[in-house]
């Protein structure tokens, strides 16, 4: 039996045998207690109201609750797929003009950089004749057509001339088409064709999206390739506003881990950096290291949690029981044994309390407290201070 135990014991067995005296007759001489000094009681520490309210102590009630199952996992911070362009040149070419760097905010449409490009000279070329080539078929169609209708010209011209104009029609459309798989919209395509010479090769690299610009690879002068000539991307854009965390899951704990259930990340130092919820689940196993991911999405409009960054992800993996559970910070140890503060008169009690699993950081008390005790959620620590000062002799009244 512990010091903290003996002590309550002992205390119990004297206030039985001072019942079982009351009718005794009690010494003439003996000096009763003054009012406001209080019998000096194992775990207990007596507070005024003004001390109360100073040491900032804050009682809840006791309740049941669905106690968790708690899956400690490393996490690594990403960029979310979906807000993250790789920007790879459709044409190759020179680079004429840079007009973004590594740090700048962008629009969806910005410029980033200007090349000369050959390759695109040529489209714009193959679509200016194709446009020049539709126009004198479709003229040489209509002048056809009212020939006919006078009579003047056979059947088999006006044919020959109707499919001489769609066939102008459908290669000027593959030289769009070709300008389009090349990047450049239709407005764009306007003005190329109607620039003057030397502009028509200007390449225009944009941003797709919104976000910062994360990496940039090109230089002044600098020969660049096309994508699918095997060209790297020329600048990564990123959004930060949402970021994944994706969890390592150890195929032991794949079948405890759901979608939906609670996450919290937190730092080297233990704190708590976001809260979130598991999103999806990969199906399969990493072949190198045998794991599967979780992976949870999250605001981050405050940037704090940076891709890259590596985090503890604390996952909830409840089982449906419930238990009377109190806050992690209300259980201390005193000499030896785990307890929780019960506010009892004009003071508080340490109560010896059994505890169980710890989870979603609240602790299952298994015995010592039930469901409807009032106890001392915030501010335990403090009372233990004090109660060991009263055990150096500071004194109860505070």
């Amino acid at each position: 039996m512990t010091r903290l135990s003996m002590a309550t014991a002992t205390a119990a067995l004297l206030v039985l045998v001072a019942c079982g005296s009351e009718r005794q007759p009690t010494n003439a001489g003996a000096e009763e207690p003054h009012e406001g000094e209080h019998e000096e009681r194992a775990g207990f520490v007596a507070l005024t109201p003004d001390a109360l309210a100073d040491l900032g102590i804050e009682i809840a009630v006791a309740e049941e609750s669905v106690v968790g199952d708690t899956a400690d996992l490393p996490a690594e911070i990403r960029f979310a797929a979906d807000r993250l362009a790789m920007i790879v040149p459709r044409v190759g070419g020179v680079v004429h003009a840079i007009d973004a760097t590594e740090g700048d905010i962008v629009d969806a449409g910005d410029v980033l950089a200007v090349l000369d490009s050959g390759r695109l000279a040529s489209l714009v070329s193959a679509y200016k004749e194709g446009e020049a080539q539709e126009r004198y078929a479709q003229a040489t169609y209509e002048r056809k057509r009212r020939l006919l209708d006078q009579g003047v010209t056979s059947e088999a011209e006006f044919a020959e001339a109707r499919q001489a104009a769609a066939g102008a029609a459908a290669r000027r459309e593959a030289a769009e088409t070709a300008l389009h798989a090349a990047g450049v919209d239709h407005d764009r395509i306007e003005a190329l064709a109607s620039s003057p010479d030397g502009a028509a090769g200007r390449y225009r690299l944009t941003a797709p999206i919104a976000g910062r610009v994360i990496e940039r690879h090109l230089a002044l002068g600098q020969s660049v390739q096309a994508g699918e000539d095997g060209g790297s991307p020329a600048f990564v854009v990123a959004d930060d506003a949402v970021v994944w965390a994706d969890v390592q899951i150890y195929a032991v704990d794949l079948d405890r881990i759901r979608e939906s259930q609670p996450v919290r990340l937190s730092d080297r130092s233990g704190t708590i950096v976001a809260e979130g919820e598991v999103a999806f689940v990969t199906p399969q196993l990493t072949e190198g290291t045998r794991t599967a991911t979780a992976r949870v999405v999250l605001p981050n409009e405050n940037g704090r949690l940076r891709p890259g960054q590596y985090v503890r992800a604390s996952i909830e993996a409840g089982s449906g029981a419930t238990a009377v559970t109190v806050p992690s910070e209300a259980v201390v140890r005193v000499e030896g044994e785990d307890v929780v503060f019960v506010p009892e008169g004009d003071g508080y009690l340490a109560k010896p309390v059994r505890t169980g699993r710890t989870a979603g950081g609240r602790v299952v008390i298994e015995d010592g407290l039930a469901s409807g005790d009032s106890f001392v959620a915030s501010g335990a620590f403090t009372l233990k201070a004090e109660l060991e000062k009263d055990a150096f002799g500071g004194g109860h009244a505070h």
